[in-house]
């Protein structure tokens, strides 16, 4: 996919947009945009309504449960609202070019991000609580600011969305003082809750200013009006009395106000933490069921409503109907190509990067001090160090290639014309559909000796490499 950044955009537009932009007008669907705005406000938007959708899940679970007729209608109509927010968002989203089918698929394939505190579990009905009041305040720091921004349609839909917000956190304010009141075994699960959810919070915010790579570019057209730190010392003035004025500790002992400066000042977030749930949401697509996840690139890839051919046609580098993905060899074997690589990356990627860390930063040092370039302490240094994490990474990947079954049986069935068979696939249809059974008995257990020589002098080359 080409980077928006390195698109040329026509001067004489580029100038007369930010022009607009300087004079405080915004910008509709339908105008002329750079495609880096146009890509920001995606980005943005998109990530905005998967948090949307994802948020209501965690509360989703406590509605049989709570304590109350009232509060399980609250937290009902909370979680519908959730939905319908994201709905909202996904169709403002769509005028930016991108099908709501398409954003759904991205979020289910673990290939789109949302906000790093609905990674969380809400274990308690305090958790709720934290979550109406502190995860939504801090929402509404970020939604309200963004009711300023310079793409119309956004700003439009946040004024309904902000609020309903504010009604929800108004009923969550009325939950906190409740479990803040109650009973000392209430009030220490809700000061746990508060413990446990006060880093992810402080996470929701972003990085500090000068760590946020997109802040320049989105402050300078107004998609963002507020920077990080803005938003997140507002968040702190407006919610930290919510704890201290009911006698609950403060969760960061190193948070306090500066009267000085007129600012709080905190502990730094765990970014390492914040990286690891980033981390974990790429292995989506391998903790997600194959068979699953292979029936979502089915429809993708499928002729009649292909989302790969509506795109490659709507972006100009597709002649209408587009190929026909699953009905032609060479086609479909570069589908199953796709799917096994998408499959794969996210556990050898996280490999590939547990061994990099591993390697000791004296080495580069050294090579650097001997004068040795990056390409240098590439190829005598990084290659040499990862040589048996490769190794080990490409005899993981040859034996779940050639032992897959999953997606070659849903994406194609073997087909065309049993083009796209794996051991596996072909097997079955020759022993089970066939009723061969002697022959797809050995089929199957052709592949053990083959895989037998390659995982010995693999393992030899590791071994060799350690001694």
């Amino acid at each position: 996919m080409t980077d928006p950044a390195t698109m040329q955009d026509d001067p004489q537009r580029l100038a007369a947009f930010e022009a607009k932009i300087a004079a405080g007008d915004r910008i509709e669907a339908g105008e002329w945009m750079p495609q880096q705005y146009r890509f920001e406000c995606l980005r943005l938007i998109q990530m905005h309504a998967n948090s949307e959708l994802m948020g209501a899940l965690p509360e989703r679970e406590w509605i049989p449960r709570a304590p109350t007729l009232s509060r399980k209608m609250a937290l009902l109509a909370k979680v519908q609202d959730e939905v319908g927010h994201a709905q909202l968002l996904y169709r403002v989203a769509e005028d930016l070019g991108k099908p709501r089918q398409q954003m759904i698929e991205e979020l289910l394939a673990g290939k789109s991000k949302f906000h790093n505190v609905f990674h969380y579990p809400a274990e308690t009905w305090a958790d709720v609580a934290v979550i109406q009041v502190f995860v939504d305040g801090a929402a509404m720091q970020t939604q309200g600011s963004l009711r300023s921004c310079s793409y119309a349609p956004y700003a439009r839909v946040l004024k309904r969305i902000c609020y309903e917000e504010d009604f929800h956190i108004r009923l969550g304010i009325d939950v906190h003082k409740t479990l803040a009141e109650g009973t000392p075994r209430q009030r220490e699960m809700l000061q746990n809750a508060i413990d446990r959810w006060w880093q992810p919070i402080m996470h929701f915010f972003g990085p500090r200013d000068q760590a946020s790579p997109h802040l320049e570019t989105m402050m300078r057209w107004r998609i963002k009006v507020k920077t990080n730190d803005e938003l997140r010392q507002q968040f702190l003035r407006q919610f930290v009395p919510l704890i201290t004025d009911y006698g609950l500790r403060l969760p960061d002992p190193g948070l306090r106000w500066d009267e000085a400066g007129g600012r709080y000042e905190y502990s730094e977030p765990d970014w390492e933490e914040f990286k690891r749930v980033i981390r974990g949401a790429v292995l989506l697509p391998w903790v997600i069921p194959t068979a699953l996840s292979t029936l979502g690139w089915w429809w993708m890839f499928n002729s009649l409503y292909s989302v790969v051919n509506w795109t490659g046609i709507a972006l100009g580098i597709m002649d209408p109907p587009g190929p026909n993905w699953l009905g032609q060899k060479y086609y479909a074997m570069t589908a199953v190509v796709t799917v096994n690589i998408w499959r794969g990356l996210p556990f050898f990627a996280i490999t590939m990067l547990a061994g990099l860390v591993s390697i000791p930063k004296e080495l580069y040092e050294a090579a650097e001090a001997d004068g040795a370039g990056r390409v240098a302490r590439f190829w005598h240094v990084t290659l040499p160090m990862l040589k048996p994490v490769l190794a080990i990474v490409i005899l993981f990947s040859t034996i779940f290639t050639f032992s897959d079954f999953n997606i070659v049986y849903v994406l194609t069935h073997g087909g065309p014309i049993n083009s796209t068979h794996l051991f596996a696939t072909l097997a079955r249809q020759i022993g089970l559909e066939s009723g061969q059974i002697g022959q797809g008995a050995a089929i199957s257990l052709y592949l053990f000796p083959v895989l037998m020589i390659v995982v010995f002098a693999q393992l030899r080359f590791v071994r060799k490499q350690a001694y």
